[in-house]
């Protein structure tokens, strides 16, 4: 075939959507146009913006052009060993053809990784709507997913299990919501993110907490458990009466981390700035994005989870 004297170009409308995930392993598919490359690799980056592993990464699975040579796909996958760190990362795509030229951008496309032990995990999983049925297909030795109802009427789970396939299988996830993953071996979450920085649905911003109880909850960005307990409310209830509570004082009595690879919680008091379970105080328990807590309120509030960051 003659090789194109055309710098590779991307075509953005066919490279946006171009990630499948099927047990913990990423399935990627770029497009180019007006070009002939004879290579292509996916490099990685992770939320601190450092390259992750730029020799091995992105494994190239081949070049097919259609029958024009003006168009070229690249096929790879992204697995957890090709990344080194929880959270968020960015994928970079690299082509490059006979003589050496390269067009290399960022496109916008991200995803999170999130690391499972065996036995119960919370995350929070920022991918698309999807049921739990097919979030539980793409997280490699899932067998159960439970969602909580955080409303004062339920406070209670609705259970997905592969033994009783048909029980449960369509509830509803959306991005940002939180939820427990049972795997039987240790295992990884690796997700298309939908919960960007620059997110304006009130609907994924706002999140009503309720009381008597606990309620569980997802992150939408990197953050701390200090960030996390001192979250301010946006509206609610105070004795009764609607008020605005950031201006009344302490909206959380506890937000509580469960530590899976430990079996335990890491539940911190707002009023003492310290925690159960851990010597470790608020301010240095990380929370890359992918965790979730469960949260204490002292009365029935809003809570901006876009707040919660940093």
């Amino acid at each position: 075939f003659s090789v194109s004297n055309v710098t590779p170009k991307w075509n953005r409308l066919d490279v946006l959507p171009n990630w499948t995930i099927e047990r913990s392993v990423l399935n990627y598919s770029i497009q180019v146009n007006s070009s002939t490359p004879v290579s292509c690799r996916a490099i990685a980056i992770d939320r601190n913006g450092d390259v992750i592993n730029t020799t091995t990464y992105g494994v190239l699975n081949g070049v097919i052009r259609d029958v024009s040579g003006n168009t070229a796909q690249c096929k790879g996958q992204i697995s957890p060993s090709n990344l080194n760190s929880e959270g968020a990362f960015t994928v970079v795509y690299n082509y490059t053809d006979a003589i050496g030229r390269q067009n290399q951008t960022i496109l916008g496309k991200g995803g999170v990784l999130t690391r499972l032990y065996t036995g119960w995990n919370i995350i929070t999983y920022p991918d698309g709507n999807k049921s739990v049925w097919n979030i539980c297909q793409e997280i490699d030795e899932c067998s159960k997913i439970a969602w909580f109802n955080n409303t004062a009427e339920a406070k209670s789970f609705v259970t997905f299990t592969n033994s009783t396939m048909s029980v449960n299988n369509q509830t509803p996830i959306v991005p940002g919501d939180a939820l427990y993953v049972f795997v039987d071996a240790n295992s990884w979450v690796i997700s298309n993110d939908y919960l960007t920085t620059d997110i304006t649905l009130e609907s994924v911003w706002n999140y009503s907490l309720s009381v008597p109880g606990w309620n569980l909850v997802g992150l939408l960005h990197n953050t701390s458990m200090n960030v996390t307990v001192n979250v301010q409310a946006t509206n609610g209830t105070y004795g009764g009466i609607g008020a605005t509570l950031g201006l009344i004082g302490a909206n959380l009595t506890y937000a509580s981390l469960y530590n899976a690879s430990a079996e335990t919680f890491y539940s911190c008091k707002r009023s003492l700035d310290k925690c159960s379970g851990t010597s470790v105080v608020p301010k240095d328990i990380n929370l890359p994005k992918g965790y979730a807590v469960w949260m204490l309120p002292k009365n029935n509030i809003t809570i901006n989870r876009s707040t919660i960051i940093g």
